[in-house]
């Protein structure tokens, strides 16, 4: 055992995750979960370990046994991996070096809680090892591995107070990143000084350090929506900044966009296209109501552009769970959940601007939802 660390939640909370899990290891009639993330996807690849135990892996990874019935187990590889909320065990090393041998570890507490026969669902198949998979496999021929990875994702949709107040810890923090991007935005300065800015603003505000964090610079005939993790080229006047900062606080993400230019007068074809994303995006909010499905709102978004110009693509909204924010799931929303809207449009002829100017992040409630960042959404001259 290894020393417990400070929790980031709530014992209760925690405790209503933990039920709401085993509640749907009952509907599929699971033994037992093992649970794994990596640092991939800026701390994204560990929303299930961060979720069920506040667990942060490092280097190679983190594992969670975690049983229906009886005590989970985090099996780590550092300290550093160590929670709160459950009992730790470091993981044996390989005969003769220091590589650490997880998959004989996990299949070892297995036996340990007597399901070595046991039906075993893996969270998630696109973070854990192959080589800790074929391990645990030749170790426990009689048990039976079945891919689980949506069940801790569909209790993650649905926040509860405590996961509220931290998307708007996260919110907060992408305000002032914003804010550190327009205070360094000037001819000479680099994109990736604008990066660094940014990032270390967000850590001061209580983020995490190292997010995805995309910026685009160059004049708007020039820039056509080309966004990147920071460059070494300079800005000048006449510029657009444009930008998508993704904040993550203990793995509750929020994103924010703002066009940002380098002058006083804005080019009018820039201008048209805001006000086409604005208007997308007030369609997309107007109708984000506790209820509506996803697929039916960004059909409305669609619907709306196409009055405004000709788009061979056009959507609004894109699930705050970062690590799954591609797969565009038609969920019916419910109180509670959380979602960026940040327009994009893509041009019919291919050629322009393809990317979003405008972005923010906003929860469901009872009635309106609510948008979590202050940042107006509109054009920073500087």
């Amino acid at each position: 055992m290894v020393e417990s660390f400070e929790l980031f939640f709530s014992n209760n909370e925690y405790e209503r995750r933990h039920k709401n899990i085993r509640a749907m290891m009952q509907e599929r009639d699971l033994d037992c979960l093992i649970i794994t993330g990596h640092t991939g996807a800026c701390l994204a690849a560990a929303a299930d370990t961060l979720y069920v135990a506040g667990v942060r892996p490092l280097l190679e990874g983190a594992y969670i046994v975690f049983p229906f019935s009886g005590q989970p187990v985090n099996i780590v590889g550092n300290i550093a991996h160590a929670s709160g909320v459950f009992p730790t065990q470091m993981a044996s090393f390989k005969k003769g070096t220091r590589v650490r041998d997880w998959g004989t570890s996990i299949a070892q507490s297995l036996r340990d809680a007597g399901l070595e026969k046991g039906s075993i669902g893996i969270v998630s198949t696109r973070t854990m090892a192959v080589k800790e998979y074929l391990t645990m496999s030749r170790e426990l021929p009689e048990a039976r591995f079945v891919p689980a990875d949506d069940i801790i994702l569909q209790c993650r949709l649905v926040k509860s107070i405590e996961e509220i107040a931290m998307l708007r810890r996260s919110a907060s923090a992408a305000d002032a990143g914003l804010k550190a991007i327009v205070e360094s935005a000037r001819p000479g300065v680099t994109e990736n000084d604008l990066v660094i800015a940014c990032d270390q603003a967000m850590a001061k505000a209580g983020g995490e350090r190292g997010n995805f964090i995309l910026v685009g610079s160059g004049p708007w005939d020039v820039v056509a929506g080309a966004f990147w993790p920071g460059r070494d080229k300079k800005l000048e006047k006449g510029d657009f900044v444009f930008n998508e900062i993704t904040s993550n606080c203990s793995g509750y993400y929020t994103q924010l966009c703002c066009p940002i230019f380098l002058g006083s007068n804005p080019p009018a074809g820039f201008m048209k296209r805001l006000e086409v994303h604005k208007a997308m995006q007030q369609t997309a909010y107007d109708n984000f109501r506790t209820g509506s499905f996803v697929n039916d709102i960004d059909k409305i978004v669609e619907e709306r552009a196409a009055t405004m110009g000709e788009w061979r693509r056009a959507w609004a909204l894109q699930s705050a769970e970062l690590a799954e924010s591609w797969y565009k799931v038609n969920l019916q929303l419910q109180q509670g959940m959380c979602y960026v809207i940040h327009p994009w449009a893509e041009p019919s002829s291919g050629e322009g601007f393809i990317g979003h100017t405008v972005g923010y992040t906003c929860v469901t409630t009872e009635h309106k939802p609510e948008v979590l960042h202050k940042t107006p959404q509109d054009v920073v001259k500087v």
